[in-house]
């Protein structure tokens, strides 16, 4: 009768695992968004990696504040325009006085000299790109004084005049690029800020990145450490069950009781790095204060993509991506108009110009205006100007100070080739491992999920102990945790790649100002 009894109790039993174990093996890693009760008890905010992207990207300070240097450089480009901008001047000047005699036959004659005279003018002016300089001037005055040698006691003027200046050497290039320097250089200034915006958003979209797959990590990890505390509890009601029946001795609830309190144990440690997972996306993300109450779940699955993956095809895609490029390219471009400026400096100054102006005189206003157009009163000149310093200390000495900075900046560039290289190489070296990893990974997880299967089968048949069970429970929570690991690893390594290369913008899909 008592081995009936035993009997039916190991029938009991074992019927009782197989319709556990199934449960157990459905609670893959990287699908279950288990939380703790603390965490579950918030308002839950679900994000994908591109939501998470883009909040970062809006509310991240840093980027802001080199958006607003990017806005900075564009004005100071439309600043530098403002040298060939048309020009207005104005004026109005009025002048009384009342002057003692000038010789002494007026002096005995008593007389003082009373005179009145106002004076307006305009002018508009307007320097070309060509570094021609436009000039159009009108000047109308009213004189009215009591002197024998006056024209008449009162009579107006007016004059209409208008000259142009050309350099013909310095400060003059057919291509129009010397006198317009400034503007080139502000230009290229601008760009190569939004550059510099690049390199921060891409810094801050792979630091984001991470604590997003931290916090996939973390949580995916939490949910296997509590999948392993559900097997170590079961393993335990399967040991109270056999020792009732009398299958085991009472002493063998020792060892799968500190089974249970060790997964307890790890369960909140890894509860601890959730919640600390999730303050590091909180603070990359830079939510505000009420936003930090808010439990963060990620919901995005690790992808994995294999790829054939060659240095040089990563760096050529560098050398055609990377921002750093792009502004030593700018600062090319700057260097070969300083250059140019230089050499143009050293050359003599020679200006030419024409000038024709009109004149009108009469006792009322409308008749010196008249004049004007009668074009009774003319006259035209030429000029030509030579200045020239044979010598030239100061512009060789600028020149040769251009050269030694553009030979400190071929050797940064060639510098930062050399380190470029060793990047790229580190991360496919990176990348490489990982994909590896996770293959190996995969490998350990499916194999520790059928060892533990086949240890509980001994178990049942009384073969094994609770000892051997709860190692290899614990060999296959690590197994697990090691796959999501692997994964993380990957997908991290793939992106510093894409940093490395300078695409991880365009993969991320994430518009910028495009490059012109």
């Amino acid at each position: 009768m008592s081995r009936f009894r035993v009997l039916t109790s190991c029938i009991a039993v074992f019927a009782c695992v197989l319709l556990h174990r199934p449960a157990a093996q459905a609670q893959a890693p990287e699908q279950s968004l288990a939380l703790p009760k603390a965490l579950a008890s918030q308002p839950i905010r679900r994000l994908s990696l591109q939501e998470a992207l883009a909040l970062a990207i809006e509310n991240n300070l840093g980027i802001k504040i080199q958006t607003e240097q990017v806005a900075i450089s564009k004005a100071s480009v439309r600043a530098s325009e403002g040298g060939f901008e048309p020009t207005v001047r104005a004026s109005v000047n009025h002048n009384d006085s009342v002057s003692p005699p000038a010789s002494s036959v007026d002096g005995m004659l008593g007389q003082t000299f009373e005179s009145q005279s106002q004076r307006w003018s305009a002018s508009l002016g307007q320097t070309l790109s060509t570094g021609t300089t436009l000039s159009l001037d009108f000047f109308s005055a009213r004189n009215k004084n009591n002197s024998g040698s006056a024209v008449e006691p009162l009579f107006y003027g007016s004059n209409l005049a208008f000259s142009i200046s050309q350099s013909l050497l310095r400060g003059f290039s057919l291509d129009r690029n010397i006198p317009r320097a400034s503007i080139l250089k502000a230009h290229f200034a601008s760009k190569k800020d939004l550059e510099a915006k690049r390199i921060v958003i891409a810094d801050h979209v792979l630091a984001t990145e991470n604590a997003y797959w931290n916090l996939a990590e973390a949580a995916r990890s939490y949910a296997v450490q509590e999948a392993s505390l559900a097997l170590a509890q079961e393993q335990l009601s399967l040991t109270e069950k056999q020792i009732a029946a009398g299958i085991l001795a009472p002493a063998d609830r020792i060892s799968s009781e500190s089974s249970v309190a060790q997964r307890e144990l790890s369960l909140v440690q890894s509860e601890a790095r959730l919640s600390g997972a999730m303050d590091a996306l909180r603070l990359a993300l830079n939510l505000p204060k009420d936003g930090w109450n808010d439990t963060l779940v990620a919901v995005d699955m690790p992808q994995i993509d294999s790829q054939q993956r060659s240095l040089e095809n990563a760096m050529a895609l560098a050398l055609e991506q990377r921002p750093e490029i792009q502004q030593n390219l700018l600062d090319q471009k700057v260097a070969d108009v300083d250059r140019r400026v230089a050499d143009n400096n050293r050359l003599p100054e020679l200006d030419v110009g024409f000038s024709y102006g009109l004149a009108g005189q009469s006792t009322v206003y409308s008749g010196s205006l008249d004049q004007l157009q009668g074009l009774g009163a003319r006259n035209w000149g030429v000029f030509a100007n030579l200045s020239w310093s044979p010598l030239g200390k100061v512009a060789k000495a600028n020149s040769d100070a251009l050269q030694s900075s553009n030979k400190i900046r071929k050797l940064r560039y060639e510098e930062f080739l050399v380190s470029l290289r060793s990047e790229i190489r580190a991360a496919l070296r990176t990348l490489e491992t990982a994909e590896r990893q996770v293959a190996a990974s995969v490998r350990f997880r499916d194999l520790s999920e059928q060892s533990l299967e086949a240890e509980r089968k001994r178990f049942l048949n009384g073969k094994s102990r609770n000892l051997e069970v709860s190692r290899r429970e614990e060999e296959l929570a690590q197994a697990r945790t090691a796959e999501i690991s692997a994964r993380i690893a990957f997908l991290k390594a793939k992106s510093a790649l894409d940093l490395a290369t300078g695409s991880l913008l365009a993969n991320k899909k994430i518009e910028l100002e495009a490059r012109r």
